[in-house]
């Protein structure tokens, strides 16, 4: 469902400009101690030969008379002592014991992203924002059920007779219900409409954030990218010699909308393409995901009469015959508080 390849290529880059990074660092810190405390570089070089001569001794090529088994003990006392003089110190001066090493982001596995050959723990929490950020849920950072703040809404009577506030907060409560118990494939493919600025950019990232926190895979993408990114992939199926890691791309993008559980996109409408490969794009898209277990969201700031403008009457039939319409209404909450909808 997600190209692994290319989410492990980005991991190992980053990890590999961690360890560059850490050793940057490690050698930074290193030469300001031994710049500041001269007589630290003489403990080291007292700790470096002593351990030189301790291996002379071990191979016994030290050529004096005493015994090897003699030899080697006298040595290893001139480096236990010299090791504690080191240590004594770095501690008189509160210098860290591992202050010639690389600054590593992660002890543990030393930047490597694993211990032992399994995932480390910094890994998993390496990769749950890269792959937010690569299916867009960066851009919904914040909408969750419990920043969903009613005041922004009017009291003024929406087109369901009630107040807009206390028809938003209706809405919420089922929605809340909705990523709760939400199945893909099972739970209803939804459809959100009403005029800019009404909230449905904001309900669809609270539902989104939710079924993320549930471990549910989400693409979120507007109109606008998800057809520039088609048209990417239309021009690749035509080029006679396309690149490799494009054509890859391409294909892995189209096997995620296909396949991903939750696929949100975000004002239909807006996009600019030509209304023929608008439509049979559209098309396409809705009838791949009726194949497998998955579930759509579609939000529009079009009435039905500007959407069959638009497209036609197959994909408004399509839409309003197969998703469940949650109407929006009042005035533009935007100008409020900021956020898009």
């Amino acid at each position: 469902m997600i190209n692994q390849n290319i989410l492990q290529k980005k991991l190992r880059n980053d990890y590999a400009k961690r360890r560059n990074q850490a050793t940057r660092l490690g050698e930074a810190r290193k030469s300001k101690i031994l710049a500041e405390y001269p007589e630290l570089v003489k403990l080291e070089n007292s700790v470096s030969s002593a351990g030189a001569e301790l291996v002379i001794a071990a191979l016994g090529e030290d050529g004096r008379e005493e015994s090897p088994s003699d030899l080697y003990s006298k040595k290893q006392g001139e480096l236990r002592q010299a090791e504690e003089a080191r240590q004594n110190f770095l501690e008189q001066h509160n210098i860290p014991e591992d202050y010639q090493d690389p600054v590593w982001n992660c002890k543990d596995c030393q930047d490597t992203g694993y211990i032992d050959g399994k995932p480390c723990h910094c890994l998993k929490r390496a990769y749950t924002p890269l792959l937010r950020q690569y299916l867009n849920l960066d851009l919904l950072k914040g909408m969750t059920f419990e920043n969903y703040d009613l005041e922004v809404f009017s009291d003024e009577t929406a087109s369901t007779g009630d107040s807009v506030r206390k028809y938003m907060s209706r809405l919420r409560d089922v929605m809340v219900k909705y990523a709760a118990n939400f199945v893909p494939g099972s739970s209803e493919d939804l459809l959100f409409i009403g005029p800019p600025g009404t909230g449905k950019t904001f309900l669809a990232g609270c539902i989104a954030n939710a079924l993320t926190e549930q471990d549910v895979r989400v693409l979120y993408i507007s109109a606008i990218e998800l057809f520039h990114k088609l048209n990417i992939q239309r021009k690749i199926e035509a080029a006679f010699m396309p690149d490799p890691e494009e054509k890859d791309e391409a294909e892995q993008f189209y096997h995620i909308l296909q396949t991903i559980p939750l696929l949100i996109i975000d004002d239909l409408g807006t996009e600019e393409v030509p209304a023929g490969i608008r439509l049979s794009e559209m098309l396409q898209i809705l009838n791949l995901r009726t194949c497998g277990p998955t579930t759509t969201l579609i939000s529009s700031n079009l009435s039905p009469h500007q959407l069959t403008e638009m497209y036609d009457e197959r994909l408004v039939s399509r839409l309003y015959g197969h998703f469940k319409v949650i109407p929006f209404s009042g005035r533009d909450i935007r100008l409020r508080r900021g956020d898009s909808g």
